[in-house]
């Protein structure tokens, strides 16, 4: 559909959805400049986590953002969204033996 058009080795091709290195490359790019600056300009409300996504590390933000991916993992386990024998399976909170096994075994890596 798109192919040909897409201006390759920019944030637009890979928000058209192209994965190639030259367009994931750009956007990182850019990413990391929207996050210098908003850091920089403090153009953020602390103590969400989307600030911490920004880079602020202050201790707001850290609990926004635990608060967030423990409510994450908690509403991914209670959706029964998850494969077991996988260490992410553990990390959602899944206690049953495959995946008990999984997370160790992740660990001693």
């Amino acid at each position: 559909m798109l192919e040909g058009r897409i201006p390759h080795g920019t944030n637009s091709g890979y928000t058209y959805g192209c994965r190639c290195d030259a367009c994931r490359a750009a956007k990182r790019v850019s990413w990391e400049a929207t996050r210098k600056r908003r850091l920089e300009s403090g153009d953020f409300i602390h103590g969400r986590p989307s600030s911490y996504c920004y880079g602020c590390r202050c201790d707001a933000c850290r609990a926004a953002w635990s608060a967030s991916m423990k409510a994450y993992r908690k509403r991914r386990l209670e959706s029964g969204d998850i494969i077991h024998g996988r260490a992410s399976s553990y990390s959602y909170g899944c206690r049953c033996r495959s995946c008990v096994q999984a997370g160790a075994l992740a660990r001693a890596r």
